[in-house]
Order: structure tokens, then sequence, then C-alpha cells
């Protein structure tokens, strides 16, 4: 199931509502998840990780956040 949650800039839904019910954010739309944040949401992130380097080794897919969150 999908929730989508939007407010005026600034509202923090995240750490407001959403985190104490163990929403998983989608790693590209939710900025203010870091990679601490990481295995906790997603169980299988290392076999992610491997998989992602494997198939971009130079990391030419990654902006400054999902390089903060995978790399």
């Amino acid at each position: 199931m999908t929730v989508s949650v939007s407010g005026g800039p600034g509202t923090d839904y995240w750490d407001a509502i959403l985190r104490q019910y163990g929403a998983r954010p989608h790693w590209a739309s939710c900025i203010s998840i870091v990679r601490e944040d990481m295995p906790s949401f997603y169980p299988r992130l290392p076999d992610f990780q491997a998989i992602r380097r494997k198939m971009d080794p130079a990391g030419r897919f990654l902006n400054d956040h999902l390089r903060n969150l995978f790399a």
C-alpha cells in the first residue's frame, strides 16, 4: 500500500507521524532520511547495494542524496 503525504514547506510528517508507525519511505522522495535509517527500513539493503555497485561501479547514477544513502 502507498500513502502519499504532502504539506506546506517545512512540515515534517516523517518524524512527526510516519516513523512511529514503521512506515517505509521511498528512498528517492524522502530527503530527510539518512544512511543510518536505511537498514531498519530495508532489511535487504546489503543485497541492493551489491547489485547497485555491480551494475553501476562508477556511480554514474548516483547524485549527492543517493550517494549518501547507498555508498
